[in-house]
């Protein structure tokens, strides 16, 4: 088993950089700009985490750490996501 390792304090806010569509049941999919809240953190560059009214794992590559009073800010306006390269490579495999 994959063991958990905090980065910081958990649980923690993020921002997606990048849209990622998920093709695993465990998979969290989200769209460019959305904020998630991370509640674990794997070694292997994949993290958990809540968008809206789903759970899942995500790729840590694909989003930017934000403060709590960022999120407010951003739960308050909603600006139209702009379109962005994804990053070339994502980390090795999605936990089950």
């Amino acid at each position: 088993a994959a063991r958990t390792r905090q980065l910081g304090l958990l649980p923690f806010f993020v921002r997606a950089l990048y849209p990622f569509q998920s093709e695993e049941p465990s998979g969290l999919t989200f769209d460019r700009g959305d904020v998630i809240e991370v509640l674990a953190c794997l070694e292997s560059g994949w993290w958990n985490g809540v968008c809206g009214n789903n759970r899942g794992w995500f790729p840590s590559n694909y989003v930017e750490h934000i403060s709590t009073e960022q999120v407010q800010v951003l739960r308050q306006s909603s600006p139209q996501p702009q379109q962005q390269q994804q990053p070339s490579q994502q980390p090795s495999q999605q936990p089950q």
